[in-house]
């Protein structure tokens, strides 16, 4: 028989893992990078099956979490992160003027010019994205 602080915990822990993938394109893109079945993976998201030791420390260390946290009330879990994304953004805030603000500020390097992206990272972690620096000219965004 399950106790129902047993149930309760694998409730927070379903939505506490629902939330930190909330912060990601897709689930599946989470399970690819966890390397995780999705259908097991959504086991956990619908509180079905608890993760092995091993597999909760792979999830715990994707999303930058303690077990202990994961396991934690909802709510409770809720207001951790979005103290520490705020603790986390003076630190990691872009100046409001680092991007160009036209086509004039851009810097033209002969035969190529240097764009710069501003890719959204999400839940600290960020996804990486690799553009080709094409030979694009300063009349192409004009």
């Amino acid at each position: 028989m399950v106790s129902s602080s047993s149930s309760q915990s694998m409730q927070d822990f379903s939505q506490n893992l629902r939330l930190l993938c909330g912060y990601y394109k897709s689930v599946a893109k989470v399970c690819r990078s966890l390397d995780i079945n999705r259908q097991q993976f959504n086991k956990y998201l619908g509180a079905q099956a608890t993760p092995s030791s091993f597999t909760l420390r792979k999830i715990c260390t994707f999303f930058g979490v303690d077990e202990e946290e994961i396991f934690s009330e909802h709510e409770s879990f809720r207001a951790l992160l979005n103290r520490q994304r705020t603790a986390r953004e003076p630190d990691s805030a872009v100046p409001a003027d680092f991007f160009p603000s036209s086509a004039q500020d851009v810097v033209e390097v002969p035969g190529l010019l240097l764009c710069l992206f501003d890719v959204a990272c999400r839940a600290g972690g960020g996804d990486q994205v690799d553009y080709p620096l094409d030979p694009l000219r300063r009349k192409d965004l004009e």
